[in-house]
């Protein structure tokens, strides 16, 4: 039998505004590249400005020293250059809120279009498969239990040894786990490997229209009280600016799932089922927005209206989850996602400890603190989010989107 590709053609919608970084040096500064007009962002286009900095050689050095002043551009521009912002405009962007001496993160970019990477994708789908493999799976199951054995030892570098990745996606080319039965003589040449989820390809997603680009304030949230000695500190984080795709924006990506005489151990593979990686994806979705909803009801050390728009969106979003074995699947990607949604985080709270006396708890807690040396209660952990404000008032998570399966 031959290897069989099939690809299928898919939507992806923003659920919730999606920011993709571009890199921690990837900003917009107020100094050179915009300035506010209301509730509007005008970018400046960089060929513009440079030919009018050449036509005269002194706007270069003046130019210069209003950046190592972190001037305001639009102020350049009017005693220096006797030019309007207007004339040297590229983009304008709408921003909810005064952000003139901020710098701003930019989305990523291809040919000056926002983006979302294949890669962005289908990291997100790898958790998410990593999560049913650990919970459904015997393997999976076997790992989790030798996870609560170490841990309840307190044993930290068998822990760390586990590979737990390694031991779900590597396999050998005989067909087994890569980390199964390995003898400590034998060398990685010896035991040739392979990554079972190449058998799943996702493109990059066509380019969103420019026009979906807002500027939002984004806050790490604090939803744990501070301890006591602490209460009386100010640590709530200053709010940053990004530019993110707007809710309801789309767009289209393909995914192409290839059928091979090698055993992978996914069923979804094997069958090349959509509908069987998406009823995997919006289970291990669910667990995550039902942490995120039982957080925000009963942990937040303020009024409970502080939250009550993200409270509204999970409740919302979980009411409105596709039902099994439907052609859509609703997924986490990009930046402000939870250390839950990036590691085996959520399966680990599923567990129970073995520690005498504490059987009934979550082995959470001992996880965080044998493996991230993080002593905090299971329930308390992270202890804040990445949440976009309106009105300096929480209202969205960022990054939640639905995939839908089109027809051929």
């Amino acid at each position: 039998m031959t290897d069989k590709l099939i690809q299928k053609r898919m939507t992806l919608e923003a659920i919730s505004p999606i920011f993709i970084g571009a890199g921690k040096e990837a900003v917009f500064s107020p100094c050179t590249d915009f300035v506010q007009e209301g509730n509007e962002l005008i970018c400046l286009d960089e060929r513009k400005l440079q030919s009018l900095l050449m036509s005269r050689p002194e706007l270069v050095d003046r130019f210069v020293e209003h950046v190592r002043q972190e001037g305001m551009l639009e102020d350049f521009l009017t005693y220096h250059c006797n030019s309007s912002v207007a004339s040297l405009a590229k983009q304008r962007i709408p921003v909810d809120g005064e952000v003139r001496r901020k710098h701003i993160q930019r989305f990523l970019e291809t040919q000056g279009a926002p983006f979302v990477p294949g890669s962005t994708i289908k990291g997100a789908m790898a958790t998410a498969v990593l999560w049913d493999w650990l919970l459904n799976n015997e393997s999976g199951l076997q790992m989790l239990q030798h996870i609560q054995g170490y841990v309840g030892k307190g044993d930290r570098n068998s822990m760390k040894s586990c590979k737990v990745t390694d031991r779900c996606f590597n396999r050998r080319l005989d067909n087994t786990f890569s980390l199964e039965d390995r003898n400590d003589a034998e060398t990685p040449a010896e035991l040739p490997t392979y990554h079972a989820f190449r058998f799943l390809q996702i493109s990059d997603a066509r380019p969103f229209s420019p026009e979906t680009l807002q500027v939002s304030q984004v806050e790490r949230l604090r939803i744990v009280p501070l301890p006591e000695e602490k209460s009386g500190k100010d640590e709530t984080s200053i709010p940053q600016w990004r530019q993110t795709v707007r809710s309801g924006a789309s767009t289209l990506f393909s995914l192409s799932l290839l059928h091979s005489e090698q055993k992978n151990g996914f069923q979804f593979v094997k069958h090349q089922s959509v509908k069987q990686l998406f009823l995997i994806i919006n289970s291990f979705s669910k667990a995550s927005c039902e942490r995120e909803l039982a957080m925000l009801k009963h942990r937040h050390p303020a009024s409970p209206s502080d939250v009550s728009r993200l409270i509204s969106f999970y409740e919302t979003l979980l009411n409105n989850f596709p039902r099994p074995q439907a052609n859509e699947a609703i997924l986490r990607i990009g930046g402000g996602k939870t250390w839950f949604d990036n590691s085996i985080g959520l399966a680990i709270g599923q567990l129970h400890s073995k520690k005498p006396g504490r059987e009934s708890e979550s082995l959470l807690g001992d996880y965080l603190k044998t493996v991230l040396n993080i002593d905090i209660a299971d329930d308390c952990f992270p202890q804040t989010r990445s949440v976009l404000l309106k009105d300096g008032t929480p209202y969205q998570p960022l990054g939640w989107v639905r995939l839908k399966l089109l027809p051929n």
